[in-house]
């Protein structure tokens, strides 16, 4: 059963603006299957402003669990994202403009985040850009390829799946912990070069004060060897804390060779 929903477009723009914080603009084709699982597709997905947004997609599409859905609950089966790409900038002051630019009632707004789970989301082929106003530099990851889920919209939430920095392919596994009333999020990073024999593990705290991003735990940095060459085998532990202008390490220490 196929309804074509492209005259009601806005109804879908107004609920994204109350989820995201940000006018959210469907400039291509919107079309809605009832049968035999509700499922939304849009083309060209604009947040923020048309004609230079923050976020452009380039397919979204999205099945809901029917059931849920006549209680006021909406439990999405899968949702892809074809060709996102997201494009940040950082002010003078070290803050993120998705963050300064929210309208004035913020995000989540009207909308319980406990009601809405994710099953999977698919994103392919994505873009993440931030320019640094502060230094004029461009930091990018491409190709990124991501399975998405999350107990509701405050988390926690699971990724796992690849990117690209450089022309250089990782691994990327990351898990959460469930959004706190200040905005902090635990957050636990996997990152496995594939052309370096290394991995990086994360474990520690994001926070958000003022739009400025900061990520603040412990790390382990480990060599990747096989059982023969375990004797040149390293180690690195310690504590790091990240934000937009530093990188600092503490109590760092490093072990070479096997443990006994």
């Amino acid at each position: 059963f196929f309804i074509d929903w492209t005259a009601y477009r806005s109804t879908f723009e107004d609920y994204g603006e109350r989820l995201l914080g940000h006018r959210v603009a469907v400039m291509g084709d919107a079309e809605m299957r009832l049968l035999p699982t509700p499922t939304l597709t849009f083309s060209d997905v604009r947040v923020g402003e048309p004609e230079d947004p923050l976020l452009a997609v380039s397919r979204f599409a999205v099945r809901i669990e029917l059931p849920p859905l006549l209680k006021g609950e909406v439990r999405i089966i899968d949702m892809t994202l074809d060709e996102p790409s997201l494009r940040l900038s950082l002010d003078e002051q070290g803050r993120l403009d998705w963050f300064t630019g929210l309208n004035r009632d913020g995000f989540l707004r009207d909308v319980d985040p406990d009601l809405v789970m994710l099953e999977r989301a698919t994103i392919r082929d994505g873009r993440l850009s931030v320019v640094d106003a502060r230094s004029g530099r461009s930091h990018s990851l491409d190709d990124i390829d991501l399975l998405v889920g999350a107990r509701s919209l405050l988390g926690p939430y699971k990724l796992d799946g690849m990117v690209s920095h450089n022309g250089q392919r990782a691994t990327v596994v990351l898990a959460t912990g469930r959004r706190d009333a200040e905005g902090a999020l635990r957050l636990r990073a996997g990152i496995t070069p594939v052309s370096v024999p290394v991995d990086l593990v994360m474990d520690g705290q994001v926070s958000l004060a003022d739009g400025k991003p900061a990520y603040e735990g412990a790390y382990t940095l480990n060599s990747v060897v096989t059982e023969e060459g375990a004797a040149t085998g390293w180690v690195s532990e310690g504590a790091f804390a990240l934000d937009v202008a530093r990188l600092g390490l503490t109590d760092a220490s490093l072990r070479y060779g096997p443990e006994d």
